[in-house]
């Protein structure tokens, strides 16, 4: 937590007090404490660790190939306009991919269909290719 508010916060706000400081850290490591709490419970919702591992990793890899190919195709991209497409891109797979662990699909939703023509009333014919034999 500490590197966290070194790195990042106190070179933004460079008229901090160490009071401030101090109180940044613990604000922070509740914070990223309830993160892990909360983070802890949907894992539990989620099955085996690779399931979790390959939503957490497919929720996470979109928005980043976003902002890599936007740093890559587009010289005119800054980085206000970089950061709020990537904390929306973020924002919504996060959204789609934890909704989708907290209320999967029913299971009339992922049944497959049934595959027999009983009922048809046009019957299925069938033709068959006619195949040459090479003359020897």
């Amino acid at each position: 937590v500490a590197v966290t508010v070194e790195d990042f916060v106190v070179p933004l706000c460079k008229n901090l007090t160490d009071k401030q400081v101090a109180w940044m850290n613990m604000g922070l490591s509740v914070f990223f404490g309830a993160l892990c709490i909360g983070m802890a419970g949907v894992a539990s919702m989620m099955g085996s660790v690779l399931q979790a591992a390959l939503s957490i990793f497919g929720m996470i890899s979109g928005p980043l190939l976003g902002l890599y190919l936007l740093g890559m195709l587009f010289r005119t991209s800054n980085s206000i306009g970089a950061l709020t497409g990537m904390i929306i891109g973020l924002a919504l797979t996060l959204w789609v991919g934890i909704g989708g662990q907290l209320y999967p699909p029913t299971s009339e939703m992922t049944n497959p269909l049934p595959l027999t023509t009983a009922g048809c009333t046009t019957p299925n014919y069938t033709t068959p290719v006619p195949s040459t034999s090479p003359v020897t």
